[in-house]
C-alpha cells in the first residue's frame, strides 16, 4: 500500500480527497492511495458521491478507535 501527497490539491483528485480529509501526513495515513483510487473510479463523476463515500470510510475507521 501507498501514500502520496503533493501538497496541491488541484493537481490530482488523489490530493484533493487527502486533502478535505486532512489525510496529509505520511506518518499517520488515514486511507492508503487504492483505496482512495479505488472510491474516486466507483464514483464517476459523480463528486458528491465520491465525498459522501470518503467521508463516510473515514468515520468508519475513526469508529473503530473508540
Amino acid at each position: 500500500m501507498s501514500f502520496t501527497y503533493s501538497g496541491d490539491p488541484s493537481s490530482s483528485k488523489l490530493d484533493e480527497c487527502r486533502f478535505l480529509l486532512g489525510d496529509t501526513n505520511k506518518d499517520a495515513p488515514i486511507l492508503q492511495d487504492e483505496e482512495i483510487n479505488y472510491i474516486i473510479n466507483q464514483s464517476g463523476s459523480n463528486s458528491t458521491l465520491m465525498r459522501y463515500t470518503l467521508f463516510s470510510q473515514a468515520a468508519t475507521i475513526f469508529a473503530r478507535a473508540i
